[in-house]
């Protein structure tokens, strides 16, 4: 048996006995699914200046002068916190959930990359489906299955499944 197999066999286990299962989900696994990632060789940092998403403003929110609604797109800008609720039930899993499944994510971006280092420090396990090492891997990550998202997930749910 392969290690990637041993790997993938312990990961099931995990998942199997949980009571409480998060999903923490980056970039990568957009991209496989066709959409650009903001950072890396083909991001669209390369071909955009990311400084145009900064807030630097004297009023905010910045409000249509007609209907006086907010102007902001439905994501969160650099420096910007992540909205009530969606931070408060986002943090609340490092205490809730038993096991952590990290999946196309390099742990880069603040505040959300901390999620994953506060549910370690609550005793929580952590596997990691990325294709490549992240900033999680060597420091907070006890099974990493190398691969992409759309290859090693399938043979993850397979596995959880047979009920090996």
């Amino acid at each position: 048996m392969t290690n990637f197999t041993n790997k993938l066999k312990e990961a099931a286990e995990l998942i199997k006995h949980s009571s409480r299962t998060t999903t923490f989900t980056g970039a990568g696994i957009s991209v496989e699914s066709g959409i650009p990632p903001f950072r890396g060789e083909n991001g669209l940092w390369s071909k955009f200046d990311p400084v145009f998403l900064d807030i630097d403003l004297s009023f905010l929110p910045p409000r249509c002068p007609y209907c006086k609604t907010v102007l902001k797109p439905d994501f969160v800008f650099f420096g910007e916190p992540i909205p009530e609720p969606a931070k408060t039930n986002s943090f609340s899993e490092d205490v809730n959930a038993e096991l952590f499944i990290l999946i196309g994510t390099t742990g880069e971006i603040m505040p959300a990359s901390l999620i994953p280092y506060e549910a370690k420090k609550n005793g929580k396990k952590i596997i990691e489906i990325n294709i490549a090492p992240s900033n999680y891997t060597n420091t907070i990550t006890d099974i990493f299955l190398q691969g992409e998202a759309t290859k090693v997930v399938p043979q993850l749910i397979e596995a959880v499944l047979r009920n090996e």
